[in-house]
């Protein structure tokens, strides 16, 4: 081809990688739009348990706290609900961009065999090669662009494989395809490109694995065990200071079957919890999904263990988790002083009132 030629055909290659793209995207703001529809219906549901549950409560204890117990419990929880919930965000995201990750692997995998294959065809089946050449592009197309939103999903993260410097090389790459399987000598250029840009694809997937498992699961069931057993505390010293007043007023109350019927829905809630914190598992949810499959295709070497780069720091994974506490502790203090001021006040006004009945008394006995 001449020169003119080359580049008239890089440029429609540009286009219809860049129509590939749009198509992506377009998908993907869709599916963020139909998700929000489907759960604004929950939000509001829940909204509104929350309304319920707060005004039931300011009922029972007359706008008060029953306790001091249960306000240091209820401040314990929220920090506790919103530490889960920053775990629970987090092995959301990156199980949906191991999931991302997973696609691009393969794609990648197909992409090599394909280009590894239009290499030992005969230059002059033209036909076969385009063919060939075009669907190394699709596969390495969806695979760039599953890597990006993987980042995209966890934009805080400095991956320590594929990163955009990277990616940048494996997009300029695909984009000349049609003009690098003409000469051997860019072919294996380019075979080099996509080979080594799956390995280190697979060992990030392989990193994420190592994530997920040594850390976010562990600190999202330490988190859940946590927010747990503060919420049962929470609930017995709530029951136990309703029973009391029902029991003042001459009623009864068995608190001990009231418990037992919470567990069991507790158990319930923390099964739903689980199954809400699950990935994309459908090929049709990611670009490419449905391109070529590499199933049959032994992955690369894994990296060992040892040679993973470290995980990311807890403040990059959670965010400042430490402040919460903080704050709590402060909370926490805050009530105390003022509980505590109070109860001198009504000391010294208890005080007072037995000074003011002791003279009462002195001034009958002198009259």
């Amino acid at each position: 081809m001449s020169k003119e030629q080359a580049e008239y055909l890089e440029a429609l290659n540009k286009e219809e990688l860049a129509k590939k793209d749009l198509e992506g995207i377009t998908k993907q703001i869709q599916d963020i739009q139909a998700e929000i529809k489907n759960l604004t219906p929950e939000v509001e549901k829940l909204d509104k348990l929350v309304a319920e549950q707060e005004e039931l409560l300011s009922s029972i204890f007359k706008g008060d706290y029953g306790s001091q117990k249960e306000n240091e419990l209820e401040s314990k929880m929220d920090m506790l609900v919103e530490k889960r919930n920053r775990v629970g965000v987090a092995k959301y995201k990156w199980t949906n961009g191991k999931v991302l990750l997973q696609h691009a692997v393969n794609q990648l995998a197909y992409a090599v065999k394909k280009w590894d294959e239009l290499g030992k065809l005969d230059k002059s089946d033209t036909k076969t090669m385009y063919t060939m050449a075009t669907e190394a592009r699709n596969n390495l197309s969806a695979a760039i662009q599953n890597l990006q939103n993987t980042q995209k999903y966890l934009s805080n993260i400095q991956f320590p494989y594929c990163k955009e410097d990277e990616i940048k090389t494996l997009q300029k790459a695909t984009a000349n395809v049609y003009i690098d399987m003409m000469t051997t000598d860019r072919h294996k250029h380019a075979l080099n490109c996509f080979s080594v840009t799956h390995k280190r694809s697979y060992a990030l997937l392989q990193w994420f694995d190592s994530v997920l498992t040594s850390v976010i699961e562990k600190d999202f069931r330490s988190a859940s065990d946590e927010e747990r057993e503060c919420s049962k505390q929470l609930r017995i010293e709530r029951l136990r200071l309703m029973k009391e007043s029902v029991e003042k007023d001459g009623g009864t109350c068995n608190l001990d079957a009231i418990l037992s019927q919470l567990e069991g829905q507790e158990e319930i809630n923390d099964k739903q919890v689980e199954q809400e914190l699950v990935g994309l598992t459908d090929a049709d949810d990611v670009p490419g999904g449905s391109e070529g499959s590499s199933k049959d295709m032994p992955p690369p070497t894994p990296m060992p263990l040892k040679d993973l780069a470290p995980p990311p720091s807890e403040e990059m994974l959670f965010g400042n988790i430490n402040k919460l506490k903080d704050q709590y502790t402060k909370e926490k203090s805050e009530f105390t002083k003022v509980q505590e001021m109070n109860k001198q006040r009504l000391d010294q006004g208890l005080q007072e009132k037995l000074a003011a009945r002791r003279n009462r008394k002195k001034r009958v006995q002198e009259e």
